[in-house]
Formats: C-alpha cells, sequence, structure tokens
C-alpha cells in the first residue's frame, strides 16, 4: 500500500484529504498560502506569482483537503498543511523551517527522528469547517503512524504584532498549557521579544478565548503545550508561539472522531 493509499479517504462526495501528487496540486496549496493566509495576516503582501512558495517546499510532503461540486466535477485544494521530517531535509538543511523563530537543539537531541513538523496551515474561507479541519488531521494521524513518529511540533499566530491585542491569550496558553522548561524551547538567538506572561491570578480566562485564534485553541484542545517565549514576525504581520503536541496524549475523544486510534 502506497502512502496516499494509507490516507486518502473520502468522506463525502465533495471532499477528500491525500497528498499532493503532482506540481499541480502543489500549485494550487500555494497559491491559497497566498491568498488566505500570508494576505490574510499582512494585506501589503504581493508576489507577483500569486504563489506562496519557499525553499523547504520541494523536500516536504503537502497534504491537501480537495473539494468538487458534482461528481464529474475537477477537484479542487481548499485546505492544506505541509508536512515535515528531518528525513526529507537533512541532506539540504540544517534545520527545519521552525528554527527560524525558535531554538530546538534541546529537543532535536533526544526526539530529532520522532518529529514533524507543520507548517504552513489555511483552510479557504469558505471550507472552514468541521469536516475540513477534521480530513486534515485524520491525514496528519494516518501520516505519523506511516512513519511512526510521535511529536508534532510548529508554530501557530496570532494576527498583528501588537502584543497588548492578545497579551491575556498568550498569558493563558503559556499558563495552563506550558510546555516544559526541560524541552529547552526558547526563542531563536536575538529574536525574541522579551515578553512576559502575565501571573496565573491576572489572567482573564474569558479574554484569553477571544483573543486565540481558532486553530491554536485547537491545538490547546488536543493537550498542546505551548513555550514561554513567542516570537513576532514583522514582514508576516504576526506573533508567533511554539507549539508541540504529543500524539500519545490527544484526548480519545478526538482520535475516534478522526477515526483514528494508535
Amino acid at each position: 500500500m502506497s502512502l496516499n493509499e494509507s490516507i486518502i479517504s473520502t468522506v463525502s462526495k465533495q471532499y477528500k484529504i491525500s497528498l499532493a501528487e503532482n506540481k499541480d496540486e502543489v500549485v494550487q496549496a500555494q497559491r491559497i498560502r497566498y491568498e488566505y493566509l500570508r494576505k490574510e495576516y499582512n494585506q501589503d503582501a504581493y508576489e507577483e506569482s500569486g504563489l506562496d512558495v519557499d525553499c523547504y517546499d520541494e523536500f516536504s510532503s503537502h497534504m491537501i483537503v480537495s473539494f468538487r461540486k458534482e461528481e464529474d466535477s475537477p477537484w479542487e485544494v481548499v485546505g492544506t498543511y505541509r508536512v515535515t521530517r528531518w528525513e526529507h531535509i537533512k541532506e539540504h538543511f540544517t534545520a527545519f523551517m521552525t528554527e527560524s523563530e525558535f531554538d530546538l537543539s534541546t529537543l532535536k537531541r533526544t526526539q530529532l527522528n520522532d518529529l514533524v513538523e507543520l507548517s504552513r496551515a489555511v483552510i479557504v474561507p469558505a471550507h472552514r469547517n468541521g469536516v475540513v479541519i477534521q480530513l486534515l488531521w485524520e491525514g496528519i494521524m494516518r501520516y505519523c503512524a506511516k512513519y511512526n513518529t510521535r511529536y508534532i511540533i510548529g508554530t501557530a499566530s496570532f494576527h498583528g504584532t501588537d502584543i497588548e491585542t492578545c497579551k491575556q491569550g498568550l498569558s493563558h496558553l503559556i499558563s495552563d498549557f506550558p510546555l516544559e522548561d526541560s524541552y529547552g524551547v526558547i526563542p531563536a538567538a536575538n529574536k525574541g521579544s522579551g515578553f512576559l506572561p502575565l501571573p496565573s491570578e491576572q489572567i482573564d480566562r474569558t479574554a484569553a478565548n477571544e483573543q486565540i485564534p481558532s486553530l491554536i485553541k485547537s491545538y490547546s484542545k488536543m493537550n498542546g503545550r505551548f513555550a514561554r517565549g513567542i516570537f513576532v514576525d514583522e514582514p508576516f504581520c504576526s506573533i508567533d508561539v511554539f507549539i508541540y503536541i504529543d500524539k500519545k496524549h490527544i484526548p480519545e475523544f478526538y482520535t475516534r472522531r478522526m477515526r483514528y486510534i494508535d
């Protein structure tokens, strides 16, 4: 059974999950990344090609959810995650993309070959529904099972670069879902913001939940853990947090919804 055969799972006549198998599907993923990720965070972003492309694309897998209106209509990509393992990139790079923002040296010493990096997550607005999110995570879980990898890492973003607008949300994540300091994940050298989370007793958790983007909320519901430091990405116009998910600690409720049990 090929990898794609182990991942494809059409749940209706309109949606399916798969890995991109050809250049056209990768380009479709890069196009929605540009339109609904880069430009959504920074309206001044401009790329003549209309694509969001970087050096990791060539060496990564691209998880895609595709949609068709009718059974005889062509499939179009409406959601994507880029999925990267060390095996993908070790001959070409010395670091995961995440390491442009966070120091993972301690983590890599013990878990390097057991890590899957997620990046460039985006869903076309008209398809931001439970079915598409569920399909993406079903694909990710099956991908991890295929390669026997346990830990999922990456960054997730708050809109804008003004820390005050999301201070409650950031503090809530770091206080209530902390990644152990022993993992050693901190902002990369000279790239930290100096952000200090509020003490737990000063966090307004109602306000915090209003500030936290839906994608980041979904990570916390899956028992995701967040490093203490943050990274302010001025060009992208975002505030980024490091996320770490242990596949073994995802609540059974969610693994059953994803129709995946390890």
